[in-house]
């Protein structure tokens, strides 16, 4: 009996919240509220994406959920990608369940940095802080 309560109070909310936000904003909480929430359970996820968007002054959740694909956003995604992949060892395939796109437009991003790096004075400038805040991290994990 408490299930279906609390079942009924979910539909209840969905439906005064689609009253209230309309479809697309109640879809936009949702899944920043869903990004959030995977983020959050995995350390090095949560430390990576909280370390470039404090960089960027993006918020997690719009460098993760925004179609954008230009710009300090698109740089601060790519930056996230490089290290979970190179530094973390996440699969290219794990991260598509974290941040929701394809991965041939993640592995895109992670060679961009590596490319960028080469010739971008800023990118460099970033990854040399981003290399030392993560071995930081990584020292305080053993």
């Amino acid at each position: 009996m408490q299930a279906s309560n609390e079942a009924l109070n979910l539909i209840s909310e969905v439906l005064e919240s689609v009253r209230d936000l309309g479809v697309k904003g109640v879809t936009v909480a949702l899944q920043n509220a869903r990004s959030e929430k995977l983020s959050l359970n995995d350390k090095n996820v949560d430390f990576t994406l909280r370390m470039v968007s404090s960089y960027y002054k993006i918020p997690v959740s719009e460098m993760i959920n925004s179609n954008s694909k230009t710009g300090k956003r698109k740089i601060a995604l790519a930056f996230a990608v490089y290290y979970l992949h190179n530094t973390f060892m996440y699969s290219l395939g794990d991260l598509h369940n974290v941040i929701k796109r394809h991965k041939s437009w993640l592995s895109k991003l992670n060679k961009m940095i590596m490319a960028e790096l080469l010739k971008n004075n800023s990118i460099a400038e970033a990854k040399k802080k981003f290399d030392t805040e993560i071995n930081s991290f990584l020292n305080k994990k053993r």
